[in-house]
């Protein structure tokens, strides 16, 4: 082999980053290290500027995400007896949530670091956390096979408990955006819309093994699931059709996220590597391998400039791995003003509404 392309190769190889022909605009720019054990989960804040990660070291890392400062460790939870699987933060960015394989929920002040709430209600490890649009409600879910819901703001109102039960353990779920129904991701190959009350209402079937994770578009009108079966699938909830299943991944897909615009969907699998899709063609437009194997969650940054992956190591020093993109969010075209109505006609006519720019699956 020529030396030249064989010190090429090992370069590659030693980044951690296959390059594949239609990724070669993504690029791996850094690590967030750190962590002394594998990661489980990762999230930005709302304004895209914070970075949070957690795993099996059982702490919350959080990192400045954007620049200057880059990677730069600003602050560090600890207090779970269990590694972290999952984090979210609130709509308004003062407290981020963390479930964990001790039985625990648990929400922290982000400008404080102090513990503001916890729950240990569940019965198993926590597997999904989200907080309401107001940043008042936490919701919960576990392999208990309960979906359950406290008031964060007046925890007082926490003594009567208020949960959902499950025929079985809940892997995810996402609230549907008018907030009366929820669906879940259990160890089944079908995806069920519930409500509040339990009642099954509908069945989305299309995967053949276990769906792992769910997200719900930022429109609300679609959901993207990833499973066992090595697939992804756009749902359109109206219809409760399965609009397109995304191919390519060759081991269980581990987690699923939705860009900020609902262009594009990240999804990781056991393999180690990090997909990014079209949602409009159905095609990958991205394959990323990061530095280690069993990539376990990937989400964009608000911008779209920045993917960031947690994944499982085979080296110490732990940590995020994070792509720069060459995606942009799109900006929504201004709407068209409405016409000023003189003598009971319109002054202009003719004009058309503008395009919100939402992408539609086909």
């Amino acid at each position: 082999m020529n030396l030249k392309i064989l010190l090429t190769t090992v370069a590659v190889v030693l980044a951690g980053f296959t390059l594949h022909a239609q990724d070669t605009a993504f690029k791996m720019r850094i690590k967030l290290t750190g962590h002394t054990a594998s990661l489980e989960a990762v999230a930005y804040s709302p304004d895209g500027k914070l970075i949070a990660s957690a795993g099996w070291d059982n702490n919350i890392q959080i990192y400045r995400a954007d620049t200057p400062g880059l990677g730069n460790l600003e602050k560090k939870f600890t207090g779970h007896a269990g590694g972290i699987t999952c984090l979210a933060w609130s709509r308004d960015g003062k407290y981020i949530a963390s479930g964990s394989k001790d039985f625990t929920a648990r929400v922290w002040d982000v400008a404080t670091g102090r513990l503001f709430f916890m729950t240990t209600d569940h019965k198993q490890s926590i597997t999904n956390v989200s907080f309401d649009p107001k940043s008042k409600f936490l919701m919960t879910s576990s392999l208990d096979g309960t979906i359950r819901m406290y008031d964060i703001l007046e925890q007082a109102n926490n003594v009567k408990p208020r949960f959902v039960p499950y025929s079985g353990p809940v892997n995810s779920y996402v609230t549907a955006i008018d907030g009366k129904t929820i669906y879940v991701a259990g160890n089944k190959t079908v995806i069920e819309q519930i409500s509040f009350r339990a009642v099954v209402s509908r069945s989305l079937a299309g995967h053949s093994d276990r769906v792992n994770s769910v997200a719900l578009s930022p429109d609300g009108k679609f959901l993207v699931s990833g499973s066992n079966d090595k697939t992804v699938i756009i749902w359109d909830l109206a219809s409760g059709t399965a609009l397109k299943k995304l191919t390519g991944h060759v081991w269980k897909v581990n987690s699923v996220s939705w860009s900020s615009d609902g262009k594009y969907v990240v999804s990781t699998g056991n393999e180690g590597e990090t997909l990014v899709w079209d949602v409009e063609s159905g095609k990958s437009i991205a394959k990323l391998k990061a530095l280690g194997y069993n990539a376990r969650n990937a989400v964009f940054n608000p911008s779209l400039t920045q993917i960031a992956v947690a994944t499982m190591m085979e080296v110490t020093n732990h940590g995020v791995v994070l792509y720069s993109t060459p995606l942009k969010k799109a900006v929504p075209a201004p709407k068209t003003p409405k016409p000023v109505v003189t003598g009971g006609k319109p002054a202009t006519a003719g004009s058309r509404p503008a395009s919100t720019g939402t992408t539609k699956p086909r």
